[in-house]
């Protein structure tokens, strides 16, 4: 009797799970996930040319400086350097009091290409990539008559277009 009524207690708790489980509802829904990845473009990281110190101008000076493009995959840009505080992108001086040193900004290592504004003429193009696109500024300090002791600076402004 007593497996009897052990074999009963199983079978009473056995069906129990199977009508808890039998009671039990799910209900499920749909979540709707979404972004809009919409054209940009930046600047980081800027590099300044620093020409260092030089006694005298009989020869040239070169100097790299750099930045960084990093522009929505498939965008095109250009970049443009203008002329500084000069003004003119053909005559880019760094000054010291009244004093000046004449310099130049190119794309290219052989500095041949003049870095400017002109679109199609002497700006750089580019396509976003998604990651961070270096570019280099070449700059000369060309051989020139050497101005009095000081520090000649200038300020340039990098343009980035999209």
């Amino acid at each position: 009797m007593r497996k009897a009524l052990v074999a009963t207690v199983v079978l009473l708790v056995g069906l129990s799970f199977l009508t808890i489980g039998a009671v039990a509802q799910v209900a499920t829904a749909n979540l709707s996930v979404q972004i809009t990845i919409t054209a940009g473009c930046l600047l980081q990281n800027v590099n300044n040319i620093n020409f260092g110190p030089h006694a005298l101008l009989s020869s040239n000076v070169d100097a790299t400086g750099s930045f960084e493009v990093l522009c929505t995959s498939g965008v095109p840009y250009t970049v443009s350097l203008d002329g500084g505080g000069g003004g003119s992108i053909n005559s880019r001086r760094m000054e010291s009091g009244g004093e000046q040193v004449s310099y130049q900004l190119y794309s290219d290592p052989a500095r041949l290409q003049i870095w400017g504004e002109t679109l199609g003429v002497d700006r750089v193009s580019g396509t976003g990539s998604g990651v961070a696109q270096s570019l280099t500024i070449y700059g000369r300090v060309p051989s020139q008559t050497t101005p009095p002791a000081g520090t000649y600076t200038d300020t340039v402004t990098i343009t980035l277009n999209y």
